[in-house]
């Protein structure tokens, strides 16, 4: 959130998030990450009108999720890309 406010002092940021699937599909993808870290990062960006995109990279592990992934995107109204 702090990094969120030192931010707001510019007119346009976009910012493109690498996401490869959802809750501990994500987190076994990208080690180190956390899911929840990630939601909290998204809704805090674009409280802030903070301009989001998705990026995925489809993975076999991953694949699973990928329609739980768009369904999130689109309920955020987040663009994806693949």
């Amino acid at each position: 959130k702090q990094i969120v406010n030192e931010l707001r002092g510019f007119k346009f940021l976009h910012f493109s998030v690498s996401i490869d699937g959802m809750g501990k599909t994500h987190d076994y993808l990208r080690t180190h990450s956390d899911w929840d870290t990630i939601v909290n990062n998204v809704t805090s960006a674009l409280d802030s009108n903070i301009s989001l995109e998705i990026t995925t990279v489809v993975q076999s592990i991953g694949l699973s999720s990928q329609k739980s992934l768009y369904n999130w995107c689109k309920e955020k109204n987040l663009k994806q890309k693949n």
